[in-house]
């Protein structure tokens, strides 16, 4: 989806955490979902009913049943294979449809969930329900009373999609201060993992519990390096190409202190130099082969351009659904545009931002 990446849903379970206390409820949830094996279980029948049902036309129902008709499979064992029989359900993965596929599915389950009797979170001015992404889904709940709400709607959808709630890994987040262990068999957590990135209410802990264990993995993964023989460029090349792709994602979603930036761009140079002397100063370096450099990666000016990009995409669409607690925290202070030509420190701002 264009100007759309996943750090957006990742930043609005943060925002919302970071800024509950703009929640006038006194209990919210975050609801992490797991459906058991979602590509696998999606029923034909259900799959057809919603592209007839969307107005795809004829042409593309009866392309789409052409490709799962008459489908058949069996089992390897140990002693060989059992009889083949007739596959009446799941979504093809690695074929290209399949995607959008399983998307039109989670769309359906979307407005599902949407027009029920479930009751979302209030902040900012707004009501929010549900974020999707792929076969993630996070609901956002007003209170407690509406998790056994959100298991019996979502049993319904399940006897006629055949997608079904892996209870074991579903996950309950509180945005307040909560006394419970589980609710309806869900376990609640103060720590969990979304999307790749473990979160928890404390900022800092965050960023050291994200931080810390990839930037070991890529100094591990730097030292093997470092038993080959690489000529200087090659270094240069593996840094970019092996290194630190994971700290890249953490920090298009987590913000980045000085301290940890800096610790990233010495575990990088030293990698280049074979852990020796640097014989280049870092700003040649950087530089563009042209300028005579080696167009090294410098994570602290990469960790900036993220924040611009943030920035130009929240300028884009300020009112959208991933934007609009940011935007209401920059109206208190006069707007983002405002706050861009004003010379002030982060600090003395009279709110408490998210990181």
């Amino acid at each position: 989806m264009k100007d759309r990446c996943i750090s957006n849903n990742l930043r609005l379970v943060l925002d919302l955490i970071d800024y509950s206390d703009l929640i006038t409820d006194d209990e919210s949830f975050i609801l992490f979902l797991d459906f058991c094996k979602a590509f696998d279980n999606v029923e034909h029948t259900f799959l057809f009913y919603c592209l007839e049902k969307m107005g795809f036309g004829d042409y593309l129902c009866s392309a789409v049943k052409t490709l799962y008709a008459n489908g058949n499979s069996s089992v390897k064992l140990s002693a060989g294979t059992t009889r083949r029989f007739c596959l009446q359900r799941g979504i093809r993965q690695g074929c290209p449809v399949s995607v959008y596929l399983f998307l039109l599915v989670a769309q359906v389950f979307c407005r599902y969930i949407k027009s029920s009797n479930i009751d979302g979170i209030s902040i900012a001015g707004k009501n929010i329900l549900i974020s999707q992404l792929a076969d993630d889904t996070t609901l956002f709940l007003k209170n407690s009373s509406q998790v056994p709400r959100v298991l019996q709607v979502i049993e319904t959808f399940s006897k006629a999609s055949g997608l079904y709630l892996n209870l074991k890994k579903c996950e309950l987040f509180p945005l307040k201060q909560c006394a419970l262990t589980s609710i309806n068999s869900i376990v609640v957590k103060d720590k969990v993992t979304y999307l790749g990135l473990q979160i928890t209410k404390d900022q800092k802990q965050r960023e050291l519990m994200n931080y810390n264990p990839m930037i070991a993995k890529a100094q591990n993964r730097f030292n093997r390096l470092l038993q080959r023989d690489l000529s200087i460029k090659g270094c240069a090349l593996l840094a970019k190409a092996e290194g630190i792709s994971s700290l890249v994602y953490i920090a298009s979603s987590l913000s980045l202190d000085g301290k940890t930036a800096k610790r990233i761009d010495q575990i990088l140079f030293n990698f280049l130099w074979r852990n020796r002397i640097h014989y280049v100063r870092k700003s040649v370096v950087i530089n563009s082969s042209k300028n005579g450099g080696l167009d090294f990666l410098d994570f602290s000016t990469l960790n900036n351009v993220l924040k611009i990009k943030w920035l130009k995409n929240f300028l884009k669409s300020e009112t959208s659904f991933w934007s609009f607690i940011p935007k209401y925290i920059f109206d208190k202070l006069g707007g983002l545009p405002f706050l861009l030509i004003c010379n002030f420190k982060i600090e003395k701002i009279p709110l408490k931002l998210s990181s």
